[in-house]
């Protein structure tokens, strides 16, 4: 009895941990202003024109290839972003950073460590 009341204690901490990871992401990223690249790939590097469609995006990451260098998929991911408004990339950058803590968390767990909620707040700090 003891061990199912430990469990369901455990995973209100996970929960909580995890939804406290996604929150602060979220807030920290939407108050971060865009500057410098990340404005920069809000426009078309083949025409300087602002980026508003998936076509425009091939068309910058091929020119991006063509005159500076092959780093062209994270070029692409950025541009596709900032097509869209910021509250989409602050969204999606706070669900990728609660996946990896909760593959972490996982990874914690398949290791035995004795507390692997405690481990991933000790890597979160």
């Amino acid at each position: 009895m003891q061990k199912k009341h430990s469990e369901k204690q455990n995973l209100a901490y996970c929960a909580a941990f995890f939804a406290a990871v996604f929150a602060v992401t979220y807030i920290l990223t939407a108050l971060t202003p865009l500057i410098a690249d990340d404005y920069n790939y809000a426009f078309s590097w083949a025409d300087r024109t602002r980026v508003d469609n998936l076509t425009l995006v091939v068309k910058s990451m091929i020119t991006h290839r063509q005159w500076t260098h092959g780093r062209v998929f994270a070029q692409g991911w950025v541009t596709i972003f900032m097509m869209w408004p910021k509250w989409v990339f602050s969204l999606a950058n706070a669900a990728v950073v609660t996946v990896f803590y909760a593959a972490l968390y996982h990874f914690f767990q398949r290791a035995e460590a004795e507390r692997p909620l405690l481990a991933c707040l000790a890597v979160a700090a």
